[in-house]
């Protein structure tokens, strides 16, 4: 009845009260329903997390949550706060990457958890997240770079879940994520990274409506034309690369632009000693 009147509350835009509700709802519970508990914990400690951050509380909360419910044999449910858990680390992480660590334990655990078959959509967030985190690790030695192609792997995985039709968001941040990664990669095959890279940059921007996300599509144009930068194909770069600091300039993102600038005055200097004399 208490986690009833929770969902209410939040459905109503109360949230603290949605948490007094669950922590009645916990007490009421208590050792009978160990399953049930450690899931209205986890539902608190998220609900936590959207008014607090990722406090030491609320980390502490949601890693009771787990060992609970690693007791039970709910596994996508397990899964699923391990999820929460790893991604309330990855935000404590903010911007520093050696951070990261506790954050991609969890999502290991998600992944020992559940495959593809018994969890797809889980599956797939997780093997987003770990990209995320082991793309934005610092890499110290050459043995680091194993994480990129880890990383690139999981997220070609995520996107045999994830389509444009059913998941638009998760596989339009899923292809960029992946087109970045192939652009930066340490490879022996650059080239072949690069030209997939351009066209996966290129599904985001005939997906992302330029009137109603103008920064979005202006994002993808600029991934691809850089892209095409760094193939030397200057020629079919440059006008993307106009475009996209157009839309950055006049929607006030002056940061993306000023980056946008600079990429077309290096091409500008480079494509002088790139001509046949």
């Amino acid at each position: 009845m208490y986690a009833a009147w929770a969902a209410a509350d939040m459905a109503t835009g109360a949230p603290v009260t949605a948490a007094r509700r669950l922590r009645d709802a916990l007490a009421a519970v208590g050792p009978s329903c160990p399953g049930l508990a450690a899931q209205l914990m986890s539902t608190s400690a998220d609900l936590r997390r959207s008014l607090e951050g990722p406090t030491d509380d609320v980390l502490a909360e949601l890693t009771a949550a787990a060992a609970a419910l690693d007791a039970t044999d709910l596994l996508v449910a397990r899964a699923e706060l391990h999820l929460a858990l790893g991604s309330a680390w990855q935000e404590r992480a903010g911007g520093d990457p050696a951070a990261l660590g506790p954050a991609v334990e969890q999502y290991l655990t998600v992944l020992r958890l559940i495959t593809i078959d018994t969890a797809a959509e889980v599956f797939a967030a997780a093997q987003v997240n770990l990209a995320t985190a082991y793309l934005a690790m610092p890499m110290n030695q050459a043995s680091d770079q194993l994480r990129v192609g880890v990383a690139i792997q999981g997220l070609r995985t995520a996107l045999t879940v994830y389509t444009a039709r059913e998941h638009p968001q998760p596989w339009s941040s899923t292809q960029l994520n992946l087109a970045n990664a192939l652009v930066y990669a340490p490879s022996a095959h650059r080239r072949d990274n690069l030209v997939e890279a351009v066209a996966r940059f290129q599904q985001v921007a005939a997906t992302r409506d330029p009137r109603a996300d103008p920064i979005g599509h202006a994002r993808a144009l600029a991934g691809q034309g850089n892209a095409l930068a760094q193939l030397g194909a200057f020629e079919q770069a440059v006008p993307v690369l106009n475009r996209a600091q157009t839309i950055f300039g006049e929607g006030g993102a002056d940061d993306e632009a000023a980056v946008v600038r600079e990429l077309l005055e290096e091409i500008a200097h480079r494509r002088p000693a790139s001509r046949p004399t």
